[in-house]
């Protein structure tokens, strides 16, 4: 199987556990791989790594969980995990969380890194700042539709 640099890589976790669940990384070639390893680490010492692929695959298979759209978004993925990589102070290094922080949080991270910087290029906001709006939104609107039935309500017991 030939996996294309930048796509989403995964293999079982170590332990109990790696019957259904995985940990993921960036594939930049065949010699490298960049993860947010917090497996066995814990909080105080999980940063991202850049690693081998036989490193970062720890005897267990490795399988491609997600590829890139093209070769352009592929390169941007590459580049995001090679930047997040060589910053000692960055959202991540230092920070896991198995549920809220992780090596799948890191991944989508730097997938979503092509659409971003194109959306800025043509003027619009990125997606993520789009889901939040959009949240926003929806959030006001639940509030506003409480809030008039209430008054309805009101209004029809008073007559």
């Amino acid at each position: 199987m030939k996996i294309q640099k930048g796509s989403i890589i995964r293999r079982p976790l170590e332990g109990m556990t790696g019957n259904v669940t995985y940990h993921t990384g960036i594939y930049i070639d065949d010699n490298s791989v960049i993860h947010f390893n917090g497996e066995k680490k814990g909080d105080r010492n999980s940063v991202i790594q850049n690693v081998t692929l036989e490193e970062f695959a720890a005897g267990e298979d490795v399988k491609l969980h997600k590829s890139p759209d093209n070769d352009a978004h592929g390169e941007s993925v590459c580049l995001k995990a090679l930047e997040f990589s060589e910053q000692t102070k960055n959202e991540f290094n230092y920070k896991y969380s198995f549920v809220f922080n992780n090596c799948e949080s890191f991944t989508n991270r730097c997938f979503e890194a092509e659409y971003e910087s194109v959306e800025k290029k043509r003027g619009r906001p990125p997606l993520s700042q789009v889901k939040k709006r959009l949240g926003q939104a929806v959030s006001f609107i639940l509030i506003a539709s409480v809030v008039l039935v209430g008054v309805f309500k009101r209004t029809d017991d008073e007559s």
